[in-house]
Formats: C-alpha cells, structure tokens, sequence
C-alpha cells in the first residue's frame, strides 16, 4: 500500500504543491488535478535463493576376497557388486531474478537470484576383502592364513557403513564309514559375508570339528551383502578343485562375500576363505544455495502523466517512488 499523503494545495482553482507517494507494495496511483510531469524512483525485487545441492551418490562396497588354493589350482573368488563408486552430487539451480517493478510503462528490473549450492562429497568405496593365501607347498600341511575382512574406509561422512566379515580356516577330520572304514573329509573354509546396508558381514560358521570350515550360508551383511562361498570338500584324498564363489551384493553400499577355499589333500586341512568385502559410505548432504540479489535502484525523471488511476506492480522486496515539484 502507499505510503505518506499527496500534497496538494489549490490557488484559485489550480496549482500542486510538491510531493510524493511511495510503494512498498502493489497498489494504485491516483493523479492529482493539475498533476502532469513526476519523477519515478524504483527497484524490482530481491532474487530467489538458490537450489541446494543435490547429496552425494553412496560409495560401492569392497568386492570380497578370492579363497585359498593349492599352487595353480582354480580357486573361488568373491562376488559382484551392485552399484558404481560415488559420485559427487549436482550442483543446485541458480535462484529465479526477482519480480520487476512497474509503473507508467516503466519496468525496474529485479536482483538476480543465488548462486545454486555445490553438491554433496560421493561415498568413499568400502575395502575390498583379503584373499587367502596360496600354498605351493602340497601335499605339506596347508597352514595359509584366512583372508581379512573388508573395514568402511574409516570414518563415514554421512550415515554408518560396516566391515564384512573374515574368512574361515580350513578343517580335516575322519568319519568311519560302515563298509570302507575311515574316511578323511576335508574341507576348505568358507568365505567371509559381504557388508549390508545396515549390518556387518559375519564369519563363517563353525560345525565344532574344525573351526570355521565350509558353511557359509549365514554369513550376508543384513542390507544386500553377499554370501559368502562355501568351502571345497574332498573325501578320502580327493580334491574339489575349489570353493564356492561369494555371493555378490544386491543393494547400494552392500559388499560381495569371499570366495571358499580349496579342499585339502589327505589327512589335511582345506584352504581358508577369502574375506567379505566392507561396505560402501553414503554420500554427504548438498549445500543450501545463497540467497539472491535486491533489484538496482534508478531514477526516470520528467515522465508525463494524464489525470487519472495508474496502477503501480511492485516486485517483493522493491519499492516505487513517485515524487513532483510544484506545479
């Protein structure tokens, strides 16, 4: 609405003092009698913010680690993964220009509108998962160490991410079978889970024969991760030539489980399995947008009026001025 009262005087039936009215709104402009030039002083208004930042894209979790094996013997290795490395997010839009102000045909132009926020830091990719050794010393005792678990890659920017889980040993025992006697059965060791969206990846099971051999099925992070594969298994001197690959990971961040070990020779233990693969970080937040721009005041002077109602548009946060001398 306008603000401040014309002022007019009248000296036999003619004649305006000097005067203004000014808008901080949209409003209506009535010219006084005997009212023909003014001067018009305004500003459109103040620009939008800008967009913010789109949020990074969640890191890819570690693919897991191959399972152990015997020289150059085939061995099982870790699952696939579900998504690409993060990414940086977009950057925001740059804010809308700011609503002209008009009146008397004249248009104040409105401020430019903010700067769009940067988009957010992608994920850092979760660690791949060790594999387990390789043993060239068949058919001597296969002592290779398991395969380590896959860590978050340290601290995440935004939001938990977790580790997978270690590769297991491998085992030997004997059955006694009703006809043939003894049997050795050997097995190499499951492959550590792959790291979930919300939960670790576990460590093989243990059968209470032989520590962390072969069974694997429990082992996925909850949240996607992959299975660990399950240990080879030979009986009475045979090779399974290798382990179960790991199961691959079905969700963003989620890791791929490892890879079972190979089965033993006679009388000895399987290969270890390979550790499950840590879980992908998420994506931090993007950045809010800065605010826009107030419209640049100008002046246009001598511009003619006709008796009459004008309407005035004023942008939000502009103003217009409308002042006259004497007359």
């Amino acid at each position: 609405m306008p603000i401040g009262t014309t002022k007019v005087g009248l000296f036999g039936g003619a004649g305006v003092e000097a005067g203004s009215q000014q808008f901080c709104s949209s409003g209506t402009f009535v010219v006084p009698d005997g009212l023909s030039i003014v001067t018009v002083t305004g500003k459109g208004g103040v620009g939008a913010c800008g967009n913010a930042g789109a949020s990074g894209v969640c890191g890819q979790g570690g693919t897991g680690g191959a399972g152990g094996n015997y020289q150059s013997l085939p061995r099982a290795v870790g699952g696939n993964l579900f998504g690409p490395a993060g990414n940086p997010g977009a950057a925001g839009n740059t804010g809308a220009t700011g609503t002209a102000s008009t009146v008397f045909g004249l248009s104040f132009a409105g401020g430019n509108g903010g700067a769009g926020g940067n988009g957010g830091v992608g994920g850092a990719a979760g660690n791949p998962g060790g594999s387990a050794d390789t043993s060239n010393n068949y058919p001597a005792p296969f002592m290779n160490t398991p395969g380590a678990r896959g860590n978050n890659n340290g601290t995440p920017p935004a939001g938990p991410s977790f580790y997978g889980g270690s590769g297991g040993n491998g085992g030997s025992f004997y059955l006694c079978h009703p006809i043939v006697g003894e049997i050795s059965l050997n097995r190499g060791g499951g492959g550590g889970g792959g790291a979930g969206q919300s939960g670790h990846g576990n460590n093989p099971g243990n059968s209470g024969q032989y520590q962390n051999a072969y069974d694997s099925d429990n082992t996925a992070g909850s949240g996607g991760g992959g299975v660990g594969g399950r240990g080879g298994q030979g009986a009475g001197g045979t090779f399974n030539p290798r382990g179960v690959d790991g199961g691959s990971a079905n969700a963003y961040r989620a890791a791929s489980g490892g890879g079972g070990g190979i089965s033993g020779a006679p009388g000895y233990p399987g290969g270890s399995g390979g550790g499950g693969g840590g879980g992908g970080q998420a994506g931090t937040n993007g950045n809010p947008g800065t605010g826009g721009s107030a419209g640049n005041s100008s002046t246009s002077n001598c511009v003619p009026v006709n008796s009459g109602s004008y309407p005035v548009v004023v942008g939000g946060g502009g103003q217009i001025n409308i002042s006259w001398n004497a007359q």
